[in-house]
């Protein structure tokens, strides 16, 4: 008898193990998907998935003009939600999703209310399923990461774009960030290889391709919003080089885009030329003000932003300079420190004086500042005269001119030539 209660005293013990185990278990599982997906809405660059393959099955899309498909029909949809068009968002979801959330004309505006105030909308991520019968495409799961912009803020959105190649339309689904991942990173796969979308007057796919001018034009628009929404964000997507140099922290660049305001505003592309450098690819636009944005493609919709050609040296002038002669290459260095004063980037151009010139005439960059405020143009130009050589030393006559105005005035630049692109310099005080 006694043996009998010791037996069932130790299975007792054993089962309540097991219990707690279990327990433990259970409660660290219900907390996984909390830590993972917590704050899903606000944007953060610690959240942007790996540029590396983190799916068996499926790869970070490569092709440029899906992108610029994506970002199309995205807007196509907020802006049918800003302008009330129930039929029109009807027309572009996915029949189950319409099901499943009960979505009629009459409720889907509140339905999507949330999404009224979205400023812009650009696609940072897709990742294809490609769904195939025999030897034939039938069409293609697109899941999607991009980000929108509204009230000063960016958030991600998650979608799931389906293409029927056989009747070349689309619908789309708003998915959550659970969703998204245990897609994407987990291989959890839609199995209906029985795509029908049939055709209405808002779901026909267009062949939008991906010219170069649509690839620099959208970088040039998710920049500028980025500006005028959240300024914070925009300084992050600046090449970190070039930010650290140009304006040191945030506040400087904030400070730096709200003088530039009414430009921003209305800045469009005039002009733009693509690059193909060593492991990017790089686009440059002048907008409608003349200012340069220089965009670094590391995969598509990836960049970085230069704003000149001067504070850090591009492939383009480094291959200008090492292959000129003297005298082409001091130029060169006069045309930078003129463009910092015409930027008003007077850091730039005060770090490229000579010390001895700064401790005599402008020992501070204050000083320096008044002083080029007063003394050259809103917009400089040069015009090259003569060049002479004293001892290590290269005497540049030049004539400053107003591009705004006939006024000009007579300059000499001394400059001496350092190791590789560096160099001081100094010139004549009026």
């Amino acid at each position: 008898m006694k043996k009998m209660r010791n037996i069932i005293i130790l299975i007792t013990a054993i089962l309540l193990i097991i219990l707690i185990v279990l327990l433990i278990l259970s409660s660290k599982t219900n907390n996984e998907p909390a830590q993972q997906y917590q704050d899903d809405e606000i944007y953060d660059d610690s959240e942007v998935l790996s540029d590396e393959i983190i799916s068996d099955l499926l790869e970070r899309e490569t092709a440029k003009y899906k992108y610029i498909y994506v970002n199309e029909i995205m807007d196509k949809f907020f802006g049918y939600i800003k302008d009330k068009n129930a039929t029109a968002i009807m027309s572009l979801l996915d029949t189950e999703y319409i099901q499943e959330n009960n979505l009629i004309n009459n409720n889907i505006l509140n339905f999507f209310a949330e999404y009224e105030s979205v400023n812009s909308y650009f696609t940072k991520e897709i990742y294809t399923q490609e769904i195939n019968y025999m030897q034939d495409s039938l069409g293609e799961y697109e899941y999607i990461r991009g980000i929108i912009r509204k009230e000063g803020k960016e958030y991600y959105i998650y979608i799931l774009l389906t293409n029927d190649f056989s009747n070349a339309t689309y619908n789309l689904k708003i998915l959550d960030n659970k969703q998204f991942n245990e897609t994407v990173k987990n291989n959890n796969l839609n199995q209906n290889i029985n795509i029908s979308i049939p055709v209405n007057e808002y779901n026909v796919m267009e062949n939008s391709g991906a010219p170069q001018e649509k690839i620099a034009s959208s970088y040039f628009e998710d920049y500028i919003n980025a500006i005028k929404n959240s300024p914070e964000y925009a300084y992050n997507l600046l090449n970190e080089e070039y930010r650290t140099k140009r304006f040191g922290d945030v506040g400087n660049y904030v400070e730096y885009i709200n003088e530039r305001e009414a430009e921003l505003i209305n800045a469009t592309v005039e002009k733009y030329a693509v690059y193909n450098q060593d492991g990017y690819t790089q686009y440059i636009c002048l907008d409608n003000n003349g200012n340069y944005y220089i965009f670094n493609e590391t995969v598509p919709m990836e960049y970085s932003v230069i704003l000149d050609s001067y504070t850090i040296d591009i492939p383009q002038f480094l291959e200008r300079y090492n292959t000129s002669n003297t005298q082409t290459k001091i130029a060169l260095n006069i045309n930078k420190f003129i463009n910092g004063i015409n930027d008003k980037n007077y850091n730039y151009s005060y770090s490229v004086l000579a010390d001895s010139f700064k401790q005599n005439q402008f020992p501070t960059i204050n000083d320096f500042e008044n002083y080029a405020k007063t003394n050259f143009y809103e917009v400089n130009e040069v015009q090259y005269i003569s060049l002479t050589q004293q001892g290590s030393n290269y005497v540049y006559n030049i004539i400053l001119k107003d591009k705004n105005s006939n006024n000009q005035k007579n300059m000499t630049i001394v400059m001496k030539l350092g190791e590789e692109t560096d160099f001081e310099m100094s010139f004549s005080i009026n």
